[in-house]
């Protein structure tokens, strides 16, 4: 007998089952799939299109970056690019859209122009000496020694700023490479003005060996 305060057990109804989608037809799935496949093609021509859009403006960043300069060089924009790329402790790279140029020496940020007025004034043989001449005018940063200027130049230079503040630049740069560990095929790659510079001041040993180191 059950107890007074006992509640009678009530039959719970059944659930009610899942409703059931209907399946895909033929036709149905054949529509399915060329939808993915166009919407796959879509996000492929997108993703062309940014890349496409990018490249543009990384190369409209370094015509402007390198005309800022007055700078004129003897070489492609191409080449003059890849160059600068191969620079010692330099690593040169753009923005996600490709609009600014970013450049790092030894890990610090500087001034893109800076960099190619540095370059030119090591380089001079790959620059038209023309347009080099407002470096002289403005006393540039990028002028660190006297045989960064040609005769003409200096004449200009002491002219401008006066025969102390030449005599008071080291007559030579510093080495920019390792010439201990610089190898045969990293001689190549030097400008010409590099190495004439290097033949002049090593001894003859260090130039053999030079010659002798392959790189791995």
């Amino acid at each position: 007998m059950p107890e007074p305060n006992d509640k009678p057990v009530t039959a719970q109804p059944d659930p009610k089952p899942e409703k059931k989608e209907p399946e895909l037809t033929g036709e149905q799935l054949l529509e399915l799939e060329r939808l993915r496949a166009q919407r796959t093609a879509d996000t492929k021509t997108i993703e062309e299109l940014r890349s496409h859009d990018r490249d543009r403006n990384v190369k409209d960043s370094y015509t402007k970056a390198i005309e800022s300069t007055g700078l004129r060089s003897h070489l492609p924009e191409a080449d003059l690019i890849r160059l600068l790329n191969k620079q010692d402790d330099t690593v040169i790279s753009y923005s996600g859209d490709g609009k600014e140029i970013i450049c790092e020496v030894k890990g610090k940020r500087v001034e893109f122009g800076a960099f190619l007025e540095t370059f030119a004034l090591a380089n001079r043989t790959l620059f038209d000496q023309r347009t080099m001449r407002h470096l002289v005018d403005k006393g540039s940063d990028a002028i660190v020694a006297q045989d960064d200027l040609d005769r003409e130049q200096r004449m200009q230079y002491i002219s401008k700023h006066g025969l102390e503040k030449f005599e008071s630049l080291p007559a030579h740069r510093p080495h920019t490479v390792d010439v201990s560990k610089m190898t045969f095929e990293d001689w190549k790659d030097l400008p010409l003005s590099e190495r004439v510079r290097l033949t002049g001041e090593l001894s003859e040993l260090a130039l053999t060996r030079i010659m002798q180191r392959r790189r791995k």
